[in-house]
C-alpha cells in the first residue's frame, strides 16, 4: 500500500510540474519571442528536482550548496501549491464565461496569457510578503485570570513556544535570537509544546542546533513534550537526551509539582500510537495523583481531547501543531478539524491557548499567520 501511494504521489507530483511548466512556457513566449526552450526546460528542471537535490545529495555536495537547492526546493511547494490555486480560479472564469455567452472573451490566448502573467507576479508577491511573516516574530500576549488560588503567587509568567522546527530551514542563529526574545519577558515558567526539531534534522551534523536553549532564564524551569516531528523522524530517543543535556524537564505523560503550587502535566503526543501501535495515558488517569484544587497547567502538543481535560479539571492548556494553517486558504481547513486552530478559548473554567508556531514546516514562508512566542500573565482567584 505505502509503494503504491509513492507510486502515485510521483506520478500527480510529474503531471502537476509538467502542466506548471508547459503554461509558463506559453506565458514566456506570448510576451517574450527569443526565449529559448532548452534553457527554460533545464531551469525548470532544476527548480522541480532541487528540493530532492538538496535532501538526498547532502552528503556529496557541498553544505551551502545543498542547503541553497534545499531552500529553493522548499520555495517551490510553494509556488506549487499557489499556482494549482490560480489554476483553478482561471478553470473556473473558463467555466463561467462558456456557460454566459455575454461573458464570452474574443482572444482567450491573449486572455490567458494574461492571467497567468498576472498570477506568477501575484505568487511572486505572496512569497515574499510570507518570508517577512516567517522571520518577524510577533509576541501574543494573553492576561488571564483563573478560579484557584495560586499559593501565593499573585500573577505566573508563562511563556510558550512551539513549532520550532529546528533544522536547514531554521538555524541556530535563530534559536539564538528565540532564547534573547523569550529572555526579554523575564518568565516565570517556559513551556515547549513540540516539534521543536524538524524529522528530517541530521542529529550529528546539527548536534548543537539546540544549544542556545541552555540559556532559557526561567524562575520555575523549562518544559517540553514531545511533537509528531519527533516521532515522523524518529528522534525521540535523541531529543530526550538532549532535553537532559540542556537542562529542559522532558514530561511524556506525566505530571510534576511545582514548588508545591501547581503542576504542569505533559501529555504524549497521539502521534506515539502509530509508531508505537501503543495508546497514550488519558488526561484522568494523569490527573488522578494531583491535587486539584491546585492550579492545572496541561501542555499538549495538538489542541486535541479538550472536553476529556475540562472535565478532568485542567485550567489551562498551552498547545500548537496547527501552524494556523501556515499558508492560507489552508487555515479554513485546519478551523474545520480543530475545535480551535490559533488563539484563545475559555469553556467554562478550561481555558486553552493555541499558538502559530515559532518555525515553519516545508514552504519557509507564512500567509495569514505569523511565528510568534506566546505570553500569558495568569493570575489567581482574589481572596
Amino acid at each position: 500500500m505505502i509503494y503504491v501511494i509513492g507510486i502515485l504521489s510521483v506520478f500527480i507530483f510529474t503531471g502537476v510540474n509538467l502542466y506548471i511548466g508547459i503554461t509558463v512556457f506559453e506565458t514566456f513566449k506570448y510576451f517574450v519571442t527569443f526565449i529559448n526552450s532548452y534553457v527554460y526546460w533545464i531551469v525548470f528542471l532544476l527548480l522541480v528536482l532541487s528540493f530532492f537535490i538538496g535532501k538526498f545529495f547532502k552528503k556529496i555536495l557541498p553544505e551551502f550548496i545543498s542547503k541553497m537547492f534545499y531552500l529553493i526546493g522548499c520555495y517551490w511547494l510553494a509556488v506549487i501549491f499557489y499556482f494549482i490555486i490560480a489554476v483553478i480560479i482561471f478553470q473556473i472564469i473558463k467555466l463561467t464565461c462558456y456557460l454566459l455567452p455575454f461573458a464570452y472573451i474574443s482572444d482567450g490566448i491573449k486572455w490567458r496569457a494574461v492571467f497567468y502573467a498576472v498570477s506568477m507576479m501575484i505568487i511572486c508577491v505572496i512569497l515574499i510578503i510570507g518570508t517577512y511573516n516567517a522571520n518577524s516574530i510577533r509576541l501574543s500576549k494573553y492576561n488571564l485570570q483563573v478560579e484557584k488560588n495560586i499559593n501565593g503567587i499573585e500573577k505566573l509568567n508563562i511563556v510558550m513556544i512551539s513549532d520550532i522546527h529546528a533544522g536547514r530551514i531554521v538555524g541556530k542563529s535563530r534559536v539564538k535570537n528565540l532564547v534573547k526574545n523569550v529572555n526579554s519577558l523575564k518568565p516565570d515558567l517556559v513551556i515547549l509544546a513540540g516539534d521543536i526539531i524538524d524529522d528530517d534534522v541530521d542529529l550529528k551534523e546539527m548536534k548543537d542546533i539546540l544549544t542556545p536553549l541552555k540559556d532559557i532564564d526561567s524562575a520555575y524551569g523549562v518544559y517540553a513534550v514531545f511533537g509528531n516531528h519527533e516521532y515522523i523522524g524518529r528522534n525521540t530517543g535523541y531529543m530526550t537526551e538532549e532535553y537532559k543535556r540542556l537542562n529542559i524537564k522532558l514530561l511524556v505523560d506525566e505530571f510534576e509539582g511545582i514548588d508545591n503550587r501547581f503542576y504542569i502535566i505533559g501529555r504524549n503526543d497521539i502521534a506515539y500510537k502509530n509508531f508505537t501501535g501503543k495508546e497514550r495515558k488519558n488526561i484522568f488517569q494523569l490527573t488522578d495523583r494531583c491535587d486539584k484544587t491546585k492550579l492545572l497547567i496541561a501542555v499538549d502538543h495538538r489542541p486535541v481531547d479538550l472536553e476529556n481535560c475540562k472535565n478532568a479539571g485542567i485550567d489551562i492548556q498551552f498547545s500548537g501543531h496547527t501552524h494556523r494553517g501556515q499558508l492560507h486558504p489552508l487555515n479554513l481547513i485546519t478551523k474545520r478539524i480543530f475545535k480551535i486552530d490559533w488563539g484563545y478559548l475559555k469553556d467554562g473554567k478550561f481555558n486553552i491557548i493555541v499558538s502559530s508556531g515559532f518555525g515553519t514546516w516545508g514552504p519557509p514562508i507564512r500567509i495569514h499567520s505569523r511565528s510568534e512566542i506566546v505570553e500569558v500573565i495568569l493570575k489567581g482567584a482574589v481572596n
